[in-house]
């Protein structure tokens, strides 16, 4: 699975180091920092949404008898629970935690 970072934070974490150039292996690994802000900088972008969520809010039954969810993100109805609405396409998982 993919894992999208922010960029621009990356990049300000990489600016932020202060550059004291005592030796020739300093040197290195400034050039090495340099080397991962262009590559940061080159890298495409990714074209993502934000992840709509919902939960299932509530139960209720039809006039046949059958039980109906209602989608927390879109109001619709829908017979059983899903892991995504089928009407909103809503995430209904748990949201996981940032790891």
């Amino acid at each position: 699975m993919s894992r999208y970072i922010d960029a621009e934070q990356t990049a300000r974490t990489l600016l932020s180091i202060t550059r004291v150039y005592d030796s020739k292996y300093q040197k290195g690994f400034y050039d090495g920092i340099d080397r991962a802000l262009e590559a940061i900088q080159d890298t495409p972008t990714a074209d993502l949404a934000p992840i709509r969520r919902g939960k299932w809010d509530y139960k209720t039954v039809d006039h046949s008898g059958n039980a109906l969810y209602r989608c927390s993100a879109c109001k619709g109805f829908v017979r059983g629970t899903y892991d995504f609405c089928p009407n909103c396409g809503a995430d209904m998982r748990k949201e996981p935690k940032n790891v």
